[in-house]
C-alpha cells in the first residue's frame, strides 16, 4: 500500500492499537507495518504538468500571434527584414530543431521531455514560418485555411517520420482548424455548413478519425 508520510502515521498508531489490544497477532502486525509503502512527492509528475502547461501557453500565444494580421505586420516591421526571408530563416531553423530532436533522441532515448521540448521549438518555428509565408506578397490574398492545412500537412508528414506524439498533437489542432475555416469559408455569411454548426461539425471530425483509428486498435491477430 503506498501512501504518504503523513497518510501512515494514523495507519501506524492503528495497527499499533490493535496489537496492544491483541486483536492481531506480533507476526499480523509486522506484516502490515512491512506493507505500508511511503512515497514522497511525485516530482516527476509534477514536471510532466508543468511540462504541458508552458505548451498550452506557448500555443495560445503563437496562435493569437498569427491570427492578427497586425501583429504579424508589426513584428516583420520590428526586424526590419522582408517576411519571405523571415519564411525561410524560419523553416531552416525548424527542420534543424526537427533534425537535432531525432538526432538527440537517438542518443539519449531516456529523456523523452527535453527531446519533445526540442521537437516543440520546430513546431514553433514551422508555424511562425507559415504565419510570414502569410505575409508575402505571393500568399497575402490566400484565405487562412490554406496556411492551415500547409501546417497540418508539415505536422502530419513530420510528426509520422520521427513518430513524436507532441508533433502529432499539433497536426490534430491544425486539422481541426484547417476544417473550421475551410467549411466556414464555404458556408460564406452562413454560420452553419450542411445545416452543421461549430460543434457539430468538430464532432464529425472526431467521430471520422474515431472511425480510421479503431480498425487498426482492434485489429485481429
Amino acid at each position: 500500500m503506498k501512501i504518504t508520510k503523513r497518510q501512515a502515521k494514523p495507519v501506524y498508531l492503528a495497527i499499533d492499537e490493535w496489537e496492544k489490544d491483541q486483536h492481531i497477532s506480533p507476526d499480523q502486525a509486522h506484516t502490515l507495518r512491512a506493507s505500508v509503502e511511503i512515497v514522497g512527492f511525485d516530482w516527476k509528475l509534477l514536471a510532466v504538468y508543468s511540462f504541458w502547461i508552458a505548451i498550452t501557453c506557448c500555443v495560445i500565444a503563437v496562435g493569437v500571434l498569427l491570427a492578427d494580421d497586425f501583429l504579424m505586420a508589426l513584428l516583420a516591421k520590428l526586424i526590419d527584414t522582408p517576411a519571405s526571408v523571415l519564411t525561410v530563416i524560419s523553416a531552416v531553423l525548424a527542420a534543424l530543431a526537427y533534425y537535432g530532436g531525432a538526432q538527440r533522441r537517438l542518443k539519449h532515448p531516456e529523456k523523452r521531455f527535453s527531446n519533445e521540448a526540442v521537437y516543440f521549438f520546430g513546431v514553433l518555428m514551422s508555424a511562425v514560418s507559415v504565419g510570414f509565408l502569410r505575409e508575402t506578397a505571393w500568399f497575402e490574398t490566400f484565405h487562412v485555411a490554406f496556411f492551415l492545412g500547409l501546417l497540418m500537412v508539415v505536422y502530419g508528414l513530420v510528426g509520422w517520420r520521427l513518430n513524436s506524439i507532441l508533433i502529432w498533437l499539433f497536426g490534430l489542432l491544425a486539422f481541426a482548424g484547417w476544417s473550421l475555416e475551410l467549411t466556414q469559408y464555404l458556408a460564406d455569411a452562413n454560420d452553419y455548413f450542411l445545416g452543421l454548426n461549430v460543434a457539430w461539425r468538430l464532432a464529425l471530425w472526431v467521430a471520422l478519425c474515431w472511425a480510421v483509428h479503431l480498425p487498426r486498435c482492434y485489429r485481429p491477430t
